[in-house]
């Protein structure tokens, strides 16, 4: 994490967009693409690594518990995400329909 944040604070991303004026707009453009590029990597690295923690933390906590109690954790685990999915579901319909008042 260190070394990737290190990374994006040297890559001088900004000073070729300040520079998007100059006349080799071409291989700048290049070269942020491959930024970008190269960013979009360690980031999905990332979100591999963490996926893997989490499963890992999962396992091991499972492993702590009796099977029932690993069940009921499962469920509520299940339960929580799905009362959460639709909440967001019924809060982004509310804020749409806001959206809509607003425009007319």
């Amino acid at each position: 994490m260190a070394s990737l944040q290190e990374n994006i604070a040297d890559c001088p991303l900004t000073g070729h967009a300040n520079n998007s004026g100059d006349s080799d707009t071409e291989s700048q453009n290049g070269q942020v693409i491959q930024a970008l590029d190269s960013h979009s990597k360690d980031l999905a690295s990332i979100l591999a690594d963490s996926d893997k923690l989490r499963m890992d933390t999962l396992k091991e906590l499972l492993g702590i518990f009796t099977p029932l109690q690993a069940v009921e954790f499962l469920i509520a685990g299940k339960k929580l995400h799905l009362c959460m999915h639709q909440w967001g579901q019924e809060r982004d319909h509310h804020r749409h329909g806001e959206t809509q008042l607003m425009r007319q």
